[in-house]
This record gives structure tokens, C-alpha cells and sequence, in this order.
């Protein structure tokens, strides 16, 4: 029985020792690469959530933060930008504003991967809110030349008097009034209607009315008053 057992060991010793050993360096060469560590460079988009109606992103510094990672040389192969996630959450700012976040508090690496952060780059990222606000202006007509001699202005109507704008409250709180087109008044002799052309503020884009409404009440001359009977 022994000899049996010994002559089924002994057979085709060769093969079987060169079998382990390739089974042996097969092994440790898949072995070493999983223990092998790799750093991999990669840029990451900088995203913005919870944006409230009210306000828009003015500007983002940078857009894009550059990080390196450190993780198992078999897995990085196909390690992408898009395992990686920077986002910016605004569920509470609800005004205009300036943050700045630390790089790395926003960053989330994949879970399913061991990496190691080895640098980010910048180290901060600064966001500005412009918060949109609604406004009644006033129009103000613009007058050039004078009134023939003897006439006068007695009261400017326009309808409508105030036009409402919508835009970014750093810029809707410079504009003090909206101005129309010029009305010469040196070729006015008695009372007149006219529709005038708003003239739309450099910044803040008027909307859907373009235009208003003045009539200009004129008072003749002293001389053509007639007199009151008592």
C-alpha cells in the first residue's frame, strides 16, 4: 500500500514540482501588483446645488480643482474624473454674498476604492452670489430747448409713471430713474401727447415695456387768459 502511495508521489516528479513551481511565480506576481501602490493626477469640475430661485452664481473661483491620489496600481487603470465628486452646496444662502471653501471639504472620493489624497490644488475656492431683486423706477422724461416766450409747463402726465425691473440688486439699486427719449420743447405751442421710447439702463434690460405715454400740459401766455367777470 505504501509502495503504491510513494509510486503515485514519484510519478512524473518533474512535471508536477515544475506545475507548482509556475503555480508559485503565477502567485506572486499577482501578489505583488496588488501590492503595488500608483498615484494618479486628475482634474475635477466644481459643481454648484441647491441653488435658490432668487440668485445666480456671479462667479466661481476656480471651476476646476487638480488633486492626486495614491491607491492599488491594479485599480487606478480606470480610475476617471467622473469617480470624483467637488460640490458646493447653497440650500441656505438666499442673499448676494462671497464664500470661500476649503477644497478638500468638498471633495468625495469613491468608496469602493482605498486611495490616499496626496495634494489638491487650489487649497480654496471662492463662489459669488448675486441675488436678484424686483423694483418699481421711476420714468423721467428729458426735456431740451425751451418753452416759445410766454408759454409754460404747467404739468408732465406719463403713463406709466414707474416701470418695474427685475435684475441683480447690486446693479437694480444704482438705477435712480429710467429716462425716455428727448422732447424738444421749442417746437411745443399748446398742450401734446406723445409716446416716448424708454432708453434702456447699460446693465438692467427693461423687459416688455419699452415705451410710455407723456402728455405735456401747456398754459398759453398771460395775455390770452381771459379775464374773470366778477
Amino acid at each position: 500500500m505504501l509502495e503504491k502511495i510513494r509510486n503515485l508521489f514519484m510519478r512524473n516528479l518533474g512535471l508536477k514540482v515544475s506545475a507548482l513551481l509556475f503555480a508559485l511565480i503565477v502567485w506572486a506576481v499577482l501578489a505583488g501588483k496588488e501590492r503595488t501602490y500608483t498615484q494618479k493626477t486628475l482634474q475635477i469640475p466644481v459643481e454648484v446645488a441647491n441653488i435658490a430661485p432668487n440668485i445666480d452664481i456671479k462667479n466661481i473661483r476656480p471651476e476646476w480643482i487638480q488633486i492626486t491620489v495614491l491607491g492599488n496600481g491594479s485599480r487606478m487603470v480606470k480610475l476617471t474624473a467622473e469617480d470624483f465628486l467637488c460640490r458646493i452646496d447653497l440650500q441656505n444662502v438666499t442673499e448676494m454674498t462671497k464664500l470661500s471653501f476649503f477644497s478638500e471639504d468638498l471633495l468625495v472620493m469613491p468608496k469602493n476604492i482605498s486611495l490616499s489624497l496626496v495634494s489638491i490644488h487650489p487649497k480654496m475656492i471662492e463662489v459669488a452670489i448675486e441675488e436678484f431683486i424686483t423694483r418699481d423706477i421711476p420714468v423721467k422724461v428729458r426735456f431740451k430747448g425751451k418753452l416759445p416766450a410766454g408759454l409754460q409747463l404747467a404739468e408732465t402726465r406719463i403713463i406709466p409713471e414707474r416701470i418695474t425691473l427685475k435684475g441683480s440688486k447690486s446693479q437694480i439699486n444704482h438705477v435712480q430713474a429710467i429716462l425716455t427719449e428727448e422732447i424738444d420743447l421749442s417746437a411745443i405751442r399748446s398742450t401734446v401727447s406723445r409716446h416716448l421710447t424708454l432708453i434702456p439702463d447699460k446693465y438692467v434690460p427693461l423687459g416688455t415695456t419699452t415705451g410710455v405715454d407723456v402728455t405735456l400740459i401747456i398754459n398759453p401766455p398771460l395775455s390770452e387768459t381771459k379775464p374773470i367777470i366778477k
